[in-house]
């Protein structure tokens, strides 16, 4: 009806106080046109970070195998899924 969808302030509002400011979340936060190919959106030449409960699924599919397994519990975060959100707060803790 002639309304656009706020997205990534609805994500940020989802986050629960775990970022701190809205407008640089918006800035560096971007939806991918293409979810399948998902890790081809990342700019591994700037200052990238992915959290994605399949990340290992998809950097694979990639041909990215090795950057997962160098990266992981650094730059990359495979949470698991059925967890509390512990490890993904300790995860951006640990990445200030």
């Amino acid at each position: 009806m002639g309304q656009t969808t706020d997205t990534l302030g609805i994500i940020f509002d989802l986050c629960w106080g775990a970022f701190c400011d809205r407008m640089w979340f918006l800035q560096v936060t971007a939806l991918v046109p293409d979810p399948e190919h998902r890790v081809r959106s990342i700019d591994f030449a700037g200052d990238w970070w992915y959290l994605d409960d399949l990340a290992e699924e998809y950097l694979a599919r990639e041909g990215m195998s090795k950057l997962f397994r160098q990266c992981q519990r650094r730059r990359v975060l495979a949470p698991d899924p059925t967890s509390d959100g512990n490890e993904i707060l300790d995860w951006l803790q640990s990445s200030c």
